[in-house]
């Protein structure tokens, strides 16, 4: 189920500054924010003397940014009562076409109608109003495909039907591929924060050297300097013929020239011109 190269290649240009590094830069206060939300939940834990789901606690976390990406409006995900088991329902659900979903009645079809609803509503305000944004990192993902639809069939053209299909299928798309990689990493790299004290020492002296900006976060930008930091980031591998010593966690293998030999062999995100536009 592929799209010709020439349509995949035209939607993916309209939707790169989407995903580019200053468009993540931008949403820096909502990562934050919804960041907060975590760390109340976490302490609600703690306070009750309970352990704390900490994956299904990033799924919500990394849906709810990725909504905002989308829709420009948090799910919520985080601060409902029953996230874990909002959570358990997503992941039973299989992605699949929504004619495939109708049919076998799986959970995935309340997401797609869930998405296909607010689809339905970006569409109706945008043929309304029409929100003016000057800047990409202003413009959800979604204005910008209508955006796009618009100069391509002219002002009042839209085709809504087709538009309604393409932003269900495409808001189903990123939530699944939004979600689950993200916050599974986010749980790896807490639970190898938590394990390995001599990196974590290491790691938190190298974060004590950034100067925290005006609300005492940590810069997106600031973050991505840090040599053991990013090092950390990338060291879940286990191929012995490429990675010495593979079962020791060892972020520092990343850090210098031979850290930068080793790039070539990161395929997280896949290579090529159908590489994952959310790389950044």
């Amino acid at each position: 189920m592929t799209i010709p190269v020439q349509a995949h290649r035209a939607k993916r240009q309209n939707l790169n500054p989407c995903f580019s590094k200053r468009r993540v830069h931008a949403l820096e206060p909502v990562l934050y924010d919804e960041l907060d939300r975590v760390f109340n939940k976490i302490d609600a834990y703690e306070q009750r003397g309970q352990e704390v789901p900490i994956q299904n606690l990033y799924h919500c976390y990394t849906g709810d940014v990725i909504w905002q990406y989308l829709f420009g409006q948090s799910l919520g995900l985080v601060d409902t009562p029953d996230f874990s088991q909002r959570v358990d329902k997503m992941r039973s659900a299989h992605f699949m076409p929504r004619w495939l979903a109708l049919r076998f009645k799986d959970p995935w079809l309340q997401i797609t109608l869930f998405c296909e609803d607010l689809a339905k509503k970006v569409i109706t305000t945008f043929c309304e109003s029409r929100p003016l944004k000057t800047k990409d990192e202003d413009e959800t993902l979604f204005e910008r495909v209508l955006a796009n639809s618009e100069k391509t069939f002219g002002k009042g053209n839209l085709d809504e039907a087709s538009l309604l299909k393409e932003l269900a299928d495409e808001s189903t798309a990123i939530l699944n591929a939004g979600t689950e990689p993200p916050a599974t990493m986010m749980a790896y790299g807490t639970y190898f924060f938590l394990k390995h004290t001599k990196v974590q020492a290491k790691l938190l002296k190298e974060l004590a050297g950034v100067k925290l900006d005006s609300k005492g976060y940590l810069p997106l930008k600031e973050l991505e300097t840090l040599p053991f930091f990013i090092g950390f980031v990338r060291e879940i591998h286990k191929d012995p013929e490429i990675f010495e010593q593979p079962e020791e966690f060892k972020p520092e293998r990343w850090v210098s020239e031979p850290g930068k030999k080793l790039e070539h062999w990161l395929f997280a995100f896949s290579k090529g011109g159908t590489d994952c536009i959310g790389k950044e």
